[in-house]
C-alpha cells in the first residue's frame, strides 16, 4: 500500500510518519470510550492498519466508516485498494463503482476499477473505465499506458499502439524522461515483434 498510500489526500499524508503502537491504542481507547468524529476514527484505524500490513483490519475499518457515514468515498476508494491487494478485485470494483456512482467525475475511481477488471480477466470493462477516466483527465499517462495494456489483451493492437504512443507523449510533456525511454523502448519492441 507504501505506493498508493503517498497518492491519498494530503490530509492522510502524516500517516507515514506515525508512531504505529501508540496510534492503535489511541484509536482504541477513543473507539471505547464512544469519542465520534463520524467515521474519522474508523478512517484513519484503517489507514494505520493498512500502514503496519493488516489489510484485513484496514478492510473491517472502512467497513465501519462506510457504516457510519455510507458516502464516505475515502473509505471507499481505501478499501477497494485493500480488497484488490488482497485478491479480491471483484470486492474492489464493487467499491470503485460505489464511488463513482456518489460521484461520476471522480477519475481516480476509474482508473483503479480499470485496474481490477484487468486482473479479473474483464478487459474490455477495463478500457471502457480508462477510456471514461481519460475523457475527465486526457493528461493521464499512466491511464493511457494501462489501457494500451487492456486493449493489447482484446486483441486491438493498433489502438494498443496509439495509446502508448500518447503516454509516450505525455510523459515527455510532463518532464518524466524514465517513463517516455521506457515507452519508446516498448513500441520499438512491439513494432520488431510485428515484422517477425
Amino acid at each position: 500500500m507504501s505506493g498508493y498510500l503517498k497518492n491519498l489526500p494530503s490530509q492522510c499524508k502524516y500517516i507515514e510518519n506515525l508512531n504505529v503502537p501508540s496510534a492503535i491504542s489511541d484509536f482504541n481507547q477513543a473507539s471505547e470510550s464512544n469519542f465520534s468524529l463520524g467515521s474519522g476514527i474508523e478512517l484513519i484505524s484503517g489507514l494505520v492498519y493498512s500502514k503496519i500490513g493488516d489489510k484485513q483490519r484496514a478492510i473491517e475499518y472502512y467497513t465501519e466508516a462506510l457504516r457510519i457515514n455510507p458516502k464516505h468515498i475515502t473509505a471507499y476508494f481505501n478499501r477497494g485498494v485493500e480488497r484488490s491487494e488482497i485478491g479480491d478485485n471483484q470486492g474492489a470494483v464493487e467499491d470503485y463503482s460505489e464511488i463513482i456512482r456518489i460521484n461520476p467525475n471522480y477519475v481516480m475511481a476509474y482508473f483503479f476499477r480499470g485496474l481490477a477488471r484487468s486482473k479479473i480477466g474483464d478487459n474490455q470493462g477495463a478500457v471502457e473505465d480508462y477510456t471514461k477516466g481519460l475523457w475527465i483527465n486526457p493528461n493521464d499517462a499512466i491511464a493511457y499506458f494501462h489501457q494500451s495494456i487492456a486493449r493489447s489483451e482484446i486483441g486491438d493492437k493498433h489502438s494498443a499502439l496509439l495509446d502508448l504512443d500518447k503516454a509516450g507523449e505525455l510523459f515527455k510533456q510532463q518532464g518524466d524522461e524514465e517513463n517516455y525511454e521506457i515507452i519508446k523502448t516498448i513500441i520499438t519492441l512491439k513494432k520488431i515483434n510485428e515484422r517477425y
